[in-house]
């Protein structure tokens, strides 16, 4: 079931605009996937730099289309849905919508939400420990988890939940 609720949130995010009949633009999931493949093609796109660009992207996107509150709303719903792969996963990509919907409120046009992604990303601090997710979470920038914290994905059991 979950992956049809998982489909149909895609599929809503896809369309959300102030005018659902103009299809001049990518919806925000294509561009922040199409995005994030285009500027880390070799990225895995799970707890790295590639994951943090997808999710500041998604959200800004979303933001400019929808307002703050229904962006924040389905970046909510899709960690639900989606219930993050361990105690790192969620934590992570909910932070990083957090920062991106702050960061990005005067988003315009499309290229401003892609540019101030790929500013934050730039900003964006490793995390392999516990202590470090705590530093950073205070610092109002995004993160990715680095080649150790993936591996160890259990470390931030206690931290996260």
């Amino acid at each position: 079931m979950s992956g049809l609720l998982f489909d149909l949130a895609k599929g809503i995010a896809n369309v959300a605009t102030p005018n659902l009949f103009d299809f001049s633009k990518k919806g925000p999931v294509d561009l922040a996937y199409g995005e994030q493949e285009k500027s880390y093609p070799k990225g895995i796109g799970w707890m790295d730099q590639a994951d943090a660009l997808r999710h500041l992207v998604w959200m800004g996107e979303m933001q400019r289309r929808m307002g703050s509150l229904p962006a924040e709303g389905m970046g909510m719903f899709h960690e639900v849905v989606s219930g993050g792969e361990n105690a790192i996963d969620s934590p992570m990509d909910a932070h990083n919508n957090k920062v991106a919907l702050e960061y990005m409120k005067k988003a315009k046009t499309q290229e401003d939400v892609v540019r101030m992604a790929h500013d934050l990303v730039s900003k964006a601090k490793e995390v392999n420990t516990p202590q470090e997710f705590e530093d950073v979470s205070k610092l109002g920038v995004p993160f990715y988890v680095g080649d150790f914290g993936r591996n160890n994905p259990d470390i931030f059991k206690d931290t996260t939940r």
